[in-house]
């Protein structure tokens, strides 16, 4: 493919091209067909028991024929081609060769390098090493609130292209960004794979990223220039030089391009922002993703006279649209019980209505039951709400008992309830979250930041609160130095 592309086009990428071959074309066979003998005959009267062939019908099995014997002859060249290589790789010296040599004895023992995912692994594995994103060099803030992955290869025109935007996005979100480095080198860049295990050669000794900067600003990828750079940035270059020599990186740089093949990717550079590819690689691309991260859009959510618990002027006000009959629900009722707990004086919960009527065929009672309590005694609500969460007795006859039961005044409630008395409350509530975007439930808002992706663990959603803490306490002190 050809590297030639419009630099004013921010997105433009490369694409990873396979390596595999097409099968050659089955060739057409257009003779003749032989006829059928009849039931319990060779034919009609014929003396050979076949049919006689035509002389085009001859030509084309010799043609046949030829190409089976030129395939064996093919295969058989490349069978003993296979077991010649093997040979040399088994007696290939610990450790030895020179520059691409243990890059190629490498892929041969792994399955081949970058770009092999496309072909046809003729050899045994090898285990590759495990990635584990949180223990590689990162360049920015270690719990910056935008982590962005880039996923490049050093001789890719366009990431060499991204690079300048990428420095300038680190300098403009200072403590704001962490970014994390992923190799793919493609199998048209002949130099790349050879970069990518020099880089971590470099990783080796603490400089992952000033050998990243190098690669991108000198763009000299040969072997000679590689260990050049190396000892320009005052690496031990006997060591550097032994581990690139080596090829003992090429292992992990093939596991990195397995991760990234696994994960759908199949072109350079790729940008994820919080798990969010970017499709805009220019500075006004990356600053939208990053300013929606560190500024993300809040719901106004109304929750005045609503059922409250926990400390009204509190920093942190959680607000979830639920249904009583919802099995999610049911479980982030307990996230939300140790959320309250943890985080005592601190947090203030209210919950609003969004029973699912299509699917749920007691959640509109359910939560007109509620709001009949709370209209007699706010506290009951919060007692209907944590009964029916962990009892799941929705019926009418079931909420009219409990209701009686925790000493409400039951002929008031049994009006209230039968007369539906409360159903405009409860869609009110519903309303203001279809108007804020919900359209499932668990829906948890933190002031006014929606906890993505429904009912969530503690950790999660712990998370999200602490951050927020960080925030508040962030701005209180950039307030305090603006006034002074």
């Amino acid at each position: 493919m050809s590297d030639a592309s419009s630099d004013s086009n921010p997105a433009a990428t490369e694409t990873k091209t396979g390596l595999g071959g097409q099968s050659p074309a089955k060739p057409a066979m257009s003779g003749q067909n032989s006829t059928r003998p009849e039931s319990g005959g060779h034919g009609s009267g014929r003396n050979s028991p076949y049919p006689e062939l035509s002389e085009q019908t001859k030509g084309m099995y010799a043609i046949g024929l030829a190409i089976v014997v030129g395939l064996a002859i093919l295969l058989g060249t490349l069978w003993i081609a296979n077991q010649n290589f093997n040979t040399a790789l088994a007696q290939w010296p610990a450790g030895g060769a020179g520059a691409g040599s243990a890059a190629g004895a490498n892929a041969g023992a792994s399955g081949a390098g970058a770009g092999s995912n496309a072909g046809t692994q003729q050899n045994p594995p090898a285990s590759l090493p495990t990635i584990d994103l949180s223990t590689r060099p990162f360049r920015g803030a270690a719990n910056a609130p935008a982590v962005i992955f880039e996923i490049a290869d050093f001789q890719c025109p366009y990431c060499q292209q991204a690079y300048p935007t990428v420095e300038q996005v680190m300098a403009k979100y200072n403590g704001s960004v962490r970014l994390i480095f992923i190799h793919f080198p493609l199998p048209q860049h002949p130099l790349a794979e050879k970069a990518a295990e020099a880089s971590e050669c470099a990783n080796d000794q603490g400089k992952f990223f000033e050998y990243y900067d190098s690669l991108f600003t000198t763009r000299k990828l040969e072997v000679g220039d590689l260990k050049a750079q190396a000892q320009s940035l005052g690496l031990d270059t006997a060591k550097f030089n032994q581990c690139l020599d080596s090829g003992s990186k090429a292992p992990l740089i093939e596991a990195f391009s397995n991760l990234v093949v696994q994960n759908g990717i199949s072109s350079t550079p790729t940008f994820i922002v919080n798990g969010q590819p970017l499709t805009d690689n220019s500075l006004a691309g990356f600053s939208k993703a990053i300013d929606a991260i560190l500024n993300p859009p809040r719901a106004i959510i109304n929750t005045a006279n609503r059922p409250m618990r926990g400390n009204a002027s509190a920093q942190l006000q959680v607000v979830e649209f639920s249904d009583f009959e919802c099995p999610y629900c049911e479980r982030e009722y307990g996230v939300m019980r140790q959320v309250e707990n943890d985080y005592a004086g601190r947090v203030s919960f209210t919950y609003l209505n969004y029973p699912l009527t299509s699917i749920h065929p007691d959640a509109q009672k359910a939560a007109e039951a509620a709001e009949c309590a709370y209209r007699q005694k706010p506290g009951a609500f919060w007692q209907f709400h944590d009964w029916m969460f962990e009892n799941r007795s929705l019926d009418i006859p079931s909420l009219k008992a409990y209701a009686a039961q925790i000493g409400l005044n039951a002929t008031r409630f049994n009006a209230c309830l039968d007369g539906g008395e409360a159903a405009a409350q409860v869609a009110a509530d519903a309303a203001q979250g279809s108007a804020n975007g919900v359209q499932g439930t668990p829906a948890v808002f933190i002031n006014g930041l929606e906890v993505k992706g429904g009912a969530q663990p503690y950790e999660v959603v712990k998370g999200y609160l602490d951050r927020e803490l960080a925030l508040l306490a962030k701005n209180s002190t950039n307030a305090s130095a603006g006034a002074s």
